[in-house]
């Protein structure tokens, strides 16, 4: 891959930025893993946010004197009705999240899911500590109580693997053909997997 050296110089200064402890630090990077995985995620923000699109377009906007989306319909399943997440969820059976940093800067939670490079992960259910927010298009099903009420969940990292695998010629032209989405669906491996809290 062109520009192998560069990016593994880059990579290694998020390390560097995000004061992770050398003893911590990977023994060696992958560039190539690294760039299957931010792939992946540019892949899976497109289909995102082509769902809202889809939705805005097929579904009236409310009258206001403020324009705002249109409400969003549920997917069976879901306690939210955030339509992007659902698609995502129902095409590859959860939604991959980037690790996050945090640093001493004013650097948002949304710019530093950009760190995929470094591994994605994915919550046992995406959407178990959704909340309705004033004002917010995306709405929770209110006969799931005992879903937003549990204090912690399962998480699972998605092993290198998978994103190669998602750029193959054999996993799109035979393993889709004929095993459908169940091909692509993302691995939850208990023996990697971690308990986490409910967030303050």
């Amino acid at each position: 891959m062109n520009g192998t050296h560069e990016h593994a110089e880059q990579l290694e200064g998020w390390l560097h930025k995000f004061n992770v402890p050398w003893n911590l630090r990977p023994h060696q990077l992958y560039p190539e893993s690294a760039y299957d995985r931010t792939v992946f995620l540019l892949a899976e923000t497109l289909v995102h946010e082509f769902a809202h699109a889809f939705a805005m377009a097929y579904f009236p906007i409310p009258p206001s004197g403020v324009w705002r989306p249109a409400q969003e319909p549920w997917i069976q399943g879901n306690r939210s009705n955030e339509l992007g997440c659902a698609i995502i969820d129902h095409l590859v059976g959860g939604l991959a999240f980037s690790m996050i940093g945090y640093t001493l800067c004013e650097t948002t939670e949304h710019r530093q899911m950009v760190n995929s490079p470094f591994g994605m992960y994915i919550e046992g259910q995406w959407d178990l500590w959704t909340e309705n927010e004033k004002d917010s298009v995306e709405r929770v099903r209110t006969d799931t109580p005992a879903g937003g009420a549990t204090s912690t969940q399962t998480v699972y990292p998605i092993p290198a693997k998978y994103f190669y695998n998602m750029h193959t010629e054999e996993t799109w032209k035979q393993q889709v053909p004929k095993f459908g989405l169940a091909s692509i669906r993302m691995p939850r491996l208990k023996e990697w997997s971690m308990t986490i809290p409910k967030p303050p």
